[in-house]
């Protein structure tokens, strides 16, 4: 009997890790490489460094890895991505790092060249006032969104999931326990 339990030990043991799922996420290619290279890029206005912050530029990756992008498709989103880098040196910004002061018409010029970069590429890119998101066309998938992440801490956090799985887990062992004891497995 107790070679049973420690062969049906042994098999939970391997085939539990094994029906977890495991998301392998392909690779970049060539053109997609062109791309985030340009996306990780910066921009130098008056002595003033500007970047794509690091959290979108790990969207575009992610989305890159999922998505294939032809050489024509590469050249098209980079050429909106230089035109959009040129507005930005082109404008006057007095030494600040706050692209919030960028004059309308340039705003509005290069979330123009991001809807354009976003059609070469099936998605749309959306601006409600506050918050950029880019949906894929087809599949309707929030493939960006630059909202704020909200992370709840201290006492507001919600642990009842976390009391459920801890309880079954008590439970589990317990059982294992007392029917171990009735097998004469414990002593």
């Amino acid at each position: 009997m107790k070679k049973v339990f420690a062969i049906l030990l042994v098999i939970a043991l391997l085939v539990v890790p094994m029906s977890l799922s495991v998301s392998a996420e392909g690779a970049i290619n060539a053109e997609e490489q062109r791309i985030m290279e340009a996306l990780k890029s910066s921009v130098t206005v008056n002595g003033v460094e500007f970047k794509i912050p690091e959290n979108y530029v790990n969207q575009a990756e992610n989305y890159l890895k999922t998505h294939d992008v032809t050489k024509a498709e590469a050249d098209e989103v980079l050429g909106y991505i230089n035109e959009g880098k040129e507005i930005v040196k082109a404008s006057d910004l007095k030494k600040t790092s706050d692209l919030k002061v960028l004059p309308k018409k340039d705003k509005q010029a290069i979330l123009d060249l991001g809807k354009k970069a976003c059609a070469v590429v099936e998605s749309t890119l959306t601006y409600d006032g506050k918050n950029v998101t880019i949906v894929a066309n087809d599949s309707g998938e929030t493939l960006f969104d630059a909202a704020p992440i909200v992370k709840t801490t201290g006492a507001d956090s919600d642990f009842s999931v976390m009391a459920i799985v801890v309880s079954s887990v008590v439970v589990l062992l317990g059982a294992a326990f007392v029917a171990s004891k009735k097998l004469g497995l414990i002593k």
